[in-house]
């Protein structure tokens, strides 16, 4: 009987790229979060100074969640003020939710990697 040979790749190989491709996730949002960490200083200084509450911040990390979306929200009594909608590939999104942090955000925060939009509700 002629030796038999796989060709599929073993489950240990699988599992290591899995690893890996977790690990780099992993790290591709932590770099998104260290490129917006000057947010929870502006929405800090508006909830305080103007709104006279305290603010939340939520994470959602990759692979953490299968309902919500990877980001990371602002809320200012439990209402949300800004969204970081994160992308694996390309630019992510800021949305802001109260044009008062409109303008302080973009000054603050200038990247080619992070997209600023204001929500209009019509």
């Amino acid at each position: 009987m002629p030796e038999r040979r796989a060709t599929a790749t073993s489950w240990r190989t699988r599992l290591a790229q899995r690893k890996a491709a977790d690990r780099a996730a992993e790290w591709r949002f932590a770099r998104a979060i260290a490129r917006v960490r000057v947010v929870d200083d502006v929405v800090a200084e508006h909830a305080t100074e103007w709104c006279r509450r305290p603010y939340r911040r939520r994470d959602v990390r990759p692979l953490e969640s299968a309902v919500d979306l990877p980001g990371v929200t602002w809320s200012i009594d439990n209402e949300v003020v800004v969204e970081l909608l994160y992308a694996d590939r390309g630019a992510h999104r800021l949305v802001v939710h109260d044009v008062a942090l409109l303008a302080p955000l973009r000054k603050v925060l200038r990247s080619r990697h992070v997209v600023i939009e204001h929500v209009s509700w019509r």
